[in-house]
């Protein structure tokens, strides 16, 4: 189950992904995504220095200019600029932790519960694989967002859109 470091660590790799995708020409500063975020400085700033050491991200300058590195984009789920659409399911592993901390907040019935664990460990064997398999990527995507499409609330469909994410890297 991540903690909460983690997860804002997700939160933060996906605001660099956004600032970047918004506008390429404009530098990523740590310190607006940190307010952004609600982080006061301390937070962000070892937020960002944790991200850097584990290489995801790379502080360009000490006014706060930062970018994801090809593993950092692997983790956020967002191919890099050379990347295939299956590298960049480096992500998965991250979506899946996340998703399977979210099974409890969701209400769900035994059988969609059942039904969902099951294709988190289809989606862990992919992982494990030398060679992912797209079909069986995309088709468990399937069942699970039809799974999720019986689970009323807006948590459910904010995980079917980041699954359409993960899909639209398969085709």
């Amino acid at each position: 189950m991540p903690n909460d470091s983690d997860e804002q660590s997700l939160k933060i790799m996906a605001a660099v992904v956004k600032a970047e995708q918004d506008d390429s020409a404009a530098d990523t500063n740590m310190w607006a995504i940190g307010e952004a975020l609600g982080l006061d400085r301390n937070q962000t700033q070892d937020l960002f220095m944790d991200l850097a050491a584990e290489g995801l991200v790379e502080i360009k300058s000490l006014s706060g200019t930062v970018l994801l590195t090809e593993e950092g984009r692997n983790t956020a789920g967002e191919p890099g600029p050379d990347s295939s659409p299956m590298d960049s399911l480096g992500g998965l592993a991250g979506f899946i932790t996340s998703f399977e901390a979210s099974l409890d907040g969701l209400g769900l019935d035994t059988q969609i519960r059942q039904d969902l664990e099951v294709d988190i460990s289809t989606l862990k064997g992919q992982i494990a694989r030398s060679k992912k398999l797209p079909a069986v990527l995309e088709a468990t995507f399937e069942a699970v967002k039809e799974a999720l499409s019986r689970v009323p609330g807006t948590a459910a469909s904010d995980l079917i859109r980041s699954i359409d994410g993960f899909i639209a890297h398969l085709q």
